[in-house]
């Protein structure tokens, strides 16, 4: 069987691409119309690569004992009682617990009942149905607190010098963490974004054009990229 040549020149790759128009307003609260679309690949791998170069530099930087970026973004902890500093390590270690036992955390979803199942039966399963994200949280709250015990001894018995020693590190990753995030997204932005529907010319000339946005506008494509990651993840489910 012969194939046409309209069926031949259909660019395949488009078939794959996630993209939408897109509005952001300006500082006179009009609308200027973009579009965006995910970026494949190559340019992730880009943009990756730019967000580690970054958080590299930042990490560099944070570490030698006079950069003006650790004089300004590594505080100077004035606690001294051991308790306290546990305390503190506790919360900035918070959100990493929590991620660890919710990926981790195996909560079987009710058993639907046959559709001819007695009615009560039906009722019993819709309210273990309405009851369920309660009771996951439940869960993973109780987890998180005995984790958080947990550590809490074992922190406890580290030396003042060691906790505080860890309170910088800490520090300096969660920094170097939100560094990275930042611009890989910024640069996922600068290579996803277009002035035309047909998706040729780019908004940015360059992803320094990008950066140097004020942060009103900066956020108003960030949040746009993330609906439309978030876009993407429902239609795959």
């Amino acid at each position: 069987m012969s194939i046409t040549p309209e069926i031949n020149d259909v660019d395949i790759s488009k078939l794959f691409e996630w993209r939408t128009e897109i509005t952001v307003k300006n500082t006179e609260d009009e609308e200027v119309i973009a579009y965006m679309r995910l970026v494949g690949d190559a340019e992730l791998n880009r943009a990756r690569v730019a967000g580690l170069r970054a958080s590299a530099e930042l990490r560099r930087k944070l570490k030698k004992e006079d950069s003006d970026e650790r004089l300004a973004f590594i505080p100077i902890l004035e606690i001294t009682e051991k308790e306290n500093i546990v305390e503190l390590l506790l919360i900035l270690y918070m959100p990493l617990y929590r991620e660890e036992i919710t990926s981790k955390i195996n909560i079987p979803f009710p058993k639907e009942p046959a559709s001819d199942s007695e009615l009560e039966k039906r009722e019993k399963y819709q309210k273990e149905i309405d009851d369920f994200p309660r009771k996951r949280l439940e869960i993973i709250e109780k987890e998180l607190n005995k984790k958080v015990d947990t550590e809490r001894k074992l922190l406890s018995k580290k030396s003042i010098k060691q906790l505080l020693i860890e309170y910088e590190k800490l520090v300096i990753d969660q920094m170097c963490q939100a560094e990275m995030n930042n611009v890989f997204i910024g640069y996922s932005i600068y290579f996803g974004t277009f002035k035309d529907k047909d998706f040729k010319k780019r908004l940015f000339s360059s992803y320094e054009e990008f950066e140097n946005l004020p942060s009103y506008a900066k956020d108003q494509f960030i949040g746009k990229y993330i609906d439309l990651q978030l876009g993407m993840s429902d239609l795959k489910k």
